[in-house]
């Protein structure tokens, strides 16, 4: 069920609330997981539910101008929660996708509440552009039932696009982007140096999980388009330059040894 409602002061205001339940299945490899007996662990998992509350405010001053402030929040219900773990699938990492053979339980929530502020400017003779800026907190928990911050909660987002239209068909634009930095779950140094010769890989400190975040992200981008019209074609050819600040992306951090000065052995 969903339902919407909107109010129009004049021509250039008008106000909207809105409120919606949603449902997903969980993953396909939490639902094929088979134990070594053969048996379908997980395939009694619930479908994900999400309800979304929204309230905003719109503001129209020209035909080709608008701008628009918007409030958000929503709850998740039968998230899945790893039972070896006791990790809810929301809080796992970016290497998420590569889980899920294991025990998971319909148990977990979440949360996700900011706000978002946005802009667009249509073409109007040669000049467009459009932006936006959230603020939002990104929560799930675990079978502690105490919210965790998300592999997704980068506290803020912006992004904008900007493009000009020259003579001939030539075109430009440019589009950049800002998010908060990510967050990850460090290494437990001792059991990580116990298991790397068995496992090949760091082990999380899980008591810390999703504690420590990476440097803020960064991105400029740079195009350029020409359109050539002929009698009943046309063909469009462009220039993409990307990241063109050199901004270095940050990644992850892999634990692994380093080998001694002398190579003589590790450290």
């Amino acid at each position: 069920p969903r339902i919407s409602f909107a109010y129009n002061f004049n021509p250039e205001w008008n106000v909207s609330a809105s409120v919606g339940s949603y449902y997903k299945i969980p993953s396909y490899r939490m639902l094929g997981f088979v134990d070594e007996e053969g048996n379908l662990k997980n395939k009694d998992l619930k479908y994900i539910n999400a309800i979304h509350y929204t309230v905003g405010a719109q503001f129209v001053p020209k035909r080709d101008l608008r701008f628009t402030l918007e409030a958000f929040y929503k709850t998740y219900n039968n998230y899945p929660v790893s039972l070896e773990s006791g990790i809810s699938y929301a809080n796992i990492g970016t290497d998420f996708s590569a889980v899920g053979s294991e025990n998971y339980s319909s148990i977990g929530k979440g949360r996700v509440y900011g706000i978002e502020a946005y802009v667009q400017q249509q073409l109007i003779r040669s000049l467009f552009y459009v932006a936006s800026a959230t603020i939002y907190k990104s929560e799930f928990s675990g079978l502690d039932e105490k919210y965790k911050p998300s592999t997704w909660d980068y506290n803020f987002v912006f992004s904008t696009t900007f493009g000009y239209k020259f003579r001939n068909n030539w075109d430009v634009g440019l589009k950049y982007r800002l998010a908060g930095g990510q967050p990850y779950t460090p290494f437990d140094i001792d059991a990580s140096i116990s298991n790397y010769l068995t496992t090949g890989k760091g082990v999380y400190d899980y008591s810390q999980l999703n504690y420590k975040r990476l440097p803020i992200f960064s991105q400029l981008d740079f195009r350029i388009d020409k359109k050539f019209n002929f009698k009943q074609s046309s063909l469009s050819l462009f220039l993409d330059f990307q990241n063109i600040l050199f901004y270095k992306t940050p990644y992850l951090p892999k634990f692994s040894f380093e080998r001694t000065d002398d190579n003589s052995g590790f450290k």
